[in-house]
């Protein structure tokens, strides 16, 4: 499973003093361009993904989902690991390809409403949530 591997990946770096930034998901997999996963294959391409309502409740049970994940290295879940995990990015470059999006300013509210998603999640944890360099430029 890709968490187990991410989580044995974020105990070495906490063994060697360092802090994990954990991105939740690659933006580039929207596009169909290199990769299409699953929202790709559903919402059909990016601008659609980023604007669809059914998109952005899908989106948040992923976080949801990732911050409840029980670290077998840790003991916990993962949104209670602040002292190993500095920040959750919201998206491995979000928007990308989006230029029309990123010039209006994000008319569907994706960023800022999947950060207050993300930032409810984590409730009292002192992780911070990144975005994960906007629209990859």
């Amino acid at each position: 499973m890709v968490l187990n591997a991410l989580d044995d990946t974020v105990k070495h770096l906490h063994n060697n003093g360092m802090k994990a930034i954990i991105s939740l998901h690659n933006a580039n997999s929207l596009t169909g361009h290199v990769a299409c996963d699953a929202y790709c294959e559903k919402y059909t391409n990016a601008s659609s993904f980023y604007s669809s309502s059914e998109a952005k409740v899908d989106y948040d049970a992923r976080l949801k989902a990732i911050l409840e994940y029980d670290s077998p290295n840790f003991g916990q879940k993962w949104k209670y690991l602040d002292h190993v995990i500095m920040a959750f990015d919201l998206q491995n470059e979000p928007l990308i390809k989006q230029l029309h999006k990123l010039n209006d300013n994000d008319p569907d509210d994706w960023l800022c409403g999947r950060a207050g998603v993300l930032r409810n999640a984590l409730g009292s944890s002192k992780t911070k949530v990144a975005t994960g360099g906007i629209g990859g430029s």
